[in-house]
């Protein structure tokens, strides 16, 4: 699934790769802008930050890249530094006028004609971010598409079923719905959607491996207007953002069993009509999925149903908040 964001990201960075070395800065603070006032963009670059905070980019910058005679012959350790680097070299150079991307260009590929060294900078500053982050949305579209036919899985074939199995037995309700997420997830092909894993913040409901040791990060809560209420949403929220940070991911998901006879409106950072609903928070992008899970008795009640319109404030922990909750057991 291809979002308008990336079509965006596409149109801008095919400029860039056609720019001559008068026009490239120019074009380079469009990619720059793009980047910075996309929340999603922002929102992985911004963990990326957070899971190199102790490497001094500032400093190898200044050293291997700005003070490098005539050539960059190395880059940092590992990759997520590297990533680092290159997102810092592409905000200096498109907000700083005293830095120009063709010199550093020239740094980076040895060359000499001003138009090569310009694209030299789009080959191994520009191009590298762009994957990354086409890498990390692939992935975030493929998850949505595995819940979102869940969703309507559960809704459409196996309401009544799993509702009675929760009116049976409501002590043990999430986790008759956390092994319906986690069946589901196994049989549409993610292959490892393990239970409960352990991570340093506490156990995540699913901890699907999308791709190798690639996870996806899903809390499961249940909402029935009564025992579970709005605070244990919020709850949930906490969760998904820690586990998110523990497991190095810019996105995390939270599935709402909906147990209640209102329909549940969440808060969204973006617009109505992108859905599901998706909250940046801490670096991180928690997506909000709502399963109608309670039986209704025809769609002319659905359209009359009361609506419970859940404020961004009354989700979101604080930053004060979530760290307190990371001394204490989730």
């Amino acid at each position: 699934m291809r979002t308008n964001e990336l079509r965006e990201l596409k149109r801008l960075f095919d400029a860039l790769r056609q720019a001559g070395f008068k026009q490239y800065k120019v074009q380079l603070s469009y990619v720059h802008d793009l980047l910075q006032r996309t929340p999603r963009f922002r929102s992985i670059f911004e963990l990326l930050k957070t899971e190199t905070a102790e490497f001094d980019v500032d400093a190898w910058m200044k050293n291997e890249v700005f003070g490098a005679k005539r050539a960059c012959h190395e880059w940092p350790p590992t990759e997520p530094e590297k990533l680092r680097t290159l997102l810092r070299i592409m905000e200096v150079c498109a907000t700083e006028d005293a830095c120009d991307p063709t010199n550093v260009g020239r740094i980076l590929s040895y060359g000499e004609n001003l138009d090569e060294s310009a694209q030299a900078f789009t080959t191994h500053v520009v191009f590298p971010l762009v994957d990354y982050l086409q890498a990390r949305l692939d992935t975030e579209s493929e998850v949505l598409h595995h819940l979102e036919r869940m969703r309507r899985q559960i809704e459409w074939f196996e309401q009544p079923r799993l509702y009675a199995e929760f009116e049976a037995n409501p002590a043990k309700g999430e986790a008759i719905y956390d092994r319906r997420v986690r069946e589901f997830l196994f049989a549409d092909g993610i292959d490892y959607p393990y239970s409960q894993p352990a991570s340093p913040a506490g156990k995540a409901d699913v901890v699907a491996g999308l791709d190798g040791d690639d996870p996806l990060v899903c809390e499961i809560k249940l909402y029935d207007g009564g025992s579970y209420r709005v605070p244990y949403l919020k709850q949930g929220v906490g969760q998904a953002i820690r586990y998110a940070h523990d497991y190095g991911k810019s996105s995390a998901h939270l599935v709402v069993f909906n147990l209640s006879d209102e329909r549940l409106q969440l808060p969204s950072d973006e617009p109505v009509e992108r859905s599901p609903p998706r909250l940046q928070i801490e670096g991180v992008t928690v997506f909000l999925v709502v399963v109608q899970a309670k039986p209704l008795v025809s769609a002319s009640t659905d359209r009359h149903r009361q609506v419970r319109v859940v404020q961004r404030d009354q989700i979101v922990p604080t930053h004060e908040e979530l760290t307190a909750s990371l001394s204490s057991p989730a």
